[in-house]
């Protein structure tokens, strides 16, 4: 198991649109911590919270939601996964 930080980090759109692309299908089972602060979080987002099944930890401070609708995906997510024991949101910088 370990902690994954890849806070600010910094792509091109279109590396961005091959992250959310895999996150679709990225099945995570080592992963305990994620620091992913200051980065876009779309729908591909959601469906990695709901397969990663030991992360405890989850800092999404100024995260930038790219799509409004997608808050209820992003939270029905947060609720079916039950591994998450902290989670850190804050807004803007």
């Amino acid at each position: 198991f370990f902690t994954l930080s890849i806070k600010n980090a910094t792509q091109s759109p279109s590396q961005w649109e091959t992250l959310e692309n895999y996150l679709y299908s990225f099945e995570c089972k080592s992963i305990i911590k994620l620091y992913y602060d200051c980065n876009p979080i779309q729908k591909g987002f959601a469906e990695f919270l709901k397969n990663a099944k030991n992360l405890s930890f989850l800092s999404l401070k100024a995260c930038l939601f790219e799509d409004a609708p997608f808050l209820f995906d992003f939270a029905n997510a947060l609720s079916i996964n039950q591994s998450i024991c902290s989670l850190s949101i804050r807004g803007e910088k």
